[in-house]
């Protein structure tokens, strides 16, 4: 499907083609090493740090894996908002340590644009409490 893209600031726009959420890492390899492309979320971004033409739609990769309630540790799939994930974890007593100015992003878009919130100079960035991750290449 191709539709009009731009980020949050809505300039510039550009043409894409979507590629809806891959349903598995085959699928999603297959569809990396096709072609170029970029995976996109919620379209928060600022400028055009999200658009290309080629995007692999994460919105549907949006499933926890694991939530350690003794140390606050997550796991999850790129499409998770930071909104879904606080829904889960607060009512358990935790909050995540660094939140940008919207809610409505998501993970794997936190970590790439290594968002930071007001308290950065205290807790630092997004991605100094990321533990792991796993990055998905078209060559496997």
């Amino acid at each position: 499907m191709s539709k009009k893209i731009a980020g949050w600031g809505n300039f510039p726009i550009c043409n894409a083609k979507f590629h809806q959420s891959p349903a598995t890492k085959t699928v999603c390899q297959s569809l990396v090493a096709a072609r170029p492309c970029l995976a996109r979320g919620l379209g928060r971004s600022y400028g055009d740090a999200a658009n290309f033409e080629n995007i692999i739609d994460t919105q549907r990769l949006d499933h926890f894996i694991s939530f350690d309630e003794d140390f606050g540790i997550l796991s999850c799939q790129a499409g998770v908002s930071l909104n879904a994930i606080l829904s889960i974890v607060m009512p358990l007593g935790w909050f995540l340590p660094v939140t940008p100015g919207t809610s409505f992003v998501t993970i794997g878009g936190a970590i790439a644009s290594d968002v930071h919130g007001k308290n950065h100079h205290l807790n630092g960035s997004f991605s100094d409490h990321v533990i792991s991750m796993d990055i998905v290449l078209g060559s496997g």
